[in-house]
């Protein structure tokens, strides 16, 4: 993986790792792979909005009807306005093959057992994104977690972020977590 071959050229030690929906899983993937290769361990590892991998399958649609184009369209639509984007009809075809694609890596993904991480996760839940808590409670074959829930959708995390930005903020030690100035 080039992330993790990056973070150990640069000799980076104190980092967070922070993955969203389908990217938690890629953030998880990237935590194992530091791990087997012996490499610092993130501070912790924020999952959110992602059920824990054995309960992917029942939210990939693998026991739901394959979502019609239409369905995506209105999706992406949806996340476009509320990000404040203009819905172009490229970006909405290129947004729905993403889906399509992200849908068949999600209902792809196995995992042959629980990979336990050395750095603790927190895994989070959106109110109104209609992820089960046990879904995420899942999260706990992985390592030392804690759970939280927050208010808002899926697409909260970048639309309004203050209470993410807070979780993130009191789960470092004092002085690990930089924020950029525009934040």
């Amino acid at each position: 993986m080039e992330l993790v071959a990056d973070l150990m050229r640069r000799g980076v030690e104190k980092f967070a790792l922070f993955g969203h929906e389908s990217a938690a899983l890629l953030g998880y993937q990237v935590a194992v792979e530091l791990d087997r290769r012996g490499a610092p361990a993130p501070l912790r590892l924020f999952v959110s909005g992602c059920p824990a991998p054995q309960y992917l399958s029942r939210h990939a649609g693998e026991t739901h009807a394959e979502p019609t184009d239409d369905e995506l369209i209105e999706r992406v639509l949806a996340t476009a306005v509320a990000m404040g984007g203009n819905p172009l009809p490229s970006i909405v075809a290129t947004g729905v093959r993403a889906l399509r694609a992200e849908l068949a890596a999600l209902r792809a993904y196995r995992m042959p057992r629980p990979a336990p991480l050395r750095c603790p996760l927190t895994a989070i839940r959106w109110l109104d994104q209609g992820i089960e808590p046990e879904a995420l409670a899942g999260w706990s074959a992985y390592g030392d977690i804690d759970l939280v829930q927050l208010p808002g959708s899926g697409l909260s995390y970048a639309t309004d972020p203050a209470d993410l930005l807070r979780v993130i903020g009191d789960s470092a030690p004092a002085g690990d977590i930089r924020w950029p100035a525009e934040w």
